[in-house]
């Protein structure tokens, strides 16, 4: 079986019990409707499909009052963007939820170049610099859970929960991609899914 983020989200889900869901980057739907969880908000500014807030995260979160168990952030993918959505996703999480970025961990440069043509020959999917933004903040968190487990192109995992200690010495501030890729294991925190679920038990 093909572990993907959805896996990863339906595992803390079903961990901790939680009742209340946002997904900021829906899309299609492909990875909301099989979140297991019984209140769920979908927010994304595309025209693809109807959702609960048809704006960007920086909209929805001006304008929310709302507070949840599990925030999963999949939207613009820009360093900026997602440290800021980090930011305002921490101020309406409730104790002890869980914070899941996707696409934090970018396989190759090309990857992280809206207009590679080998993206365009269906070689992978856009992932951008989300790896700036978590480790942005995974440095500022220092007494939370920061870690990445090590899935297709990656889910962060953002938490109070005492999972794993946050690890990490080689953040820099701007790194460019050759800095990321020779340490992108400790930058990270790396763990695969299978230490993952065994910190769940």
């Amino acid at each position: 079986m093909r572990i993907i983020r959805t896996h990863v989200i339906n595992n803390i889900v079903n961990k901790y019990h939680f009742k209340r869901y946002l997904e900021i980057g829906v899309s299609l739907f492909d990875n909301f409707n099989k979140i297991n969880i019984p209140y769920k908000v979908s927010v994304d500014p595309g025209d693809y499909a109807k959702y609960d807030y048809n704006v960007t995260s920086d909209e929805f979160f001006a304008n929310n009052k709302e507070t949840f168990d599990c925030i999963f952030l999949d939207g613009l993918h820009e360093g900026k963007q997602i440290y800021r959505d980090i930011k305002n996703a921490l101020k309406v999480l409730e104790p002890n939820g869980v914070i899941i970025i996707h696409d934090v961990n970018a396989i190759t440069r090309n990857h992280t170049i809206r207009e590679s043509p080998s993206l365009a020959l269906g070689k992978g999917s856009f992932t951008g610099d989300v790896y700036q933004g978590f480790c942005k903040a995974k440095k500022e968190l220092k007494d939370w859970s920061c870690f990445s487990v090590n899935i297709t192109t990656g889910c962060g995992i953002i938490t109070q929960n005492p999972l794993l200690k946050n690890i990490q010495n080689a953040y820099k501030e701007n790194m460019d991609w050759d800095y990321f890729n020779a340490h992108r294991t400790e930058l990270l925190q790396l763990i695969s899914y299978s230490e993952y679920k065994e910190l769940l038990k």
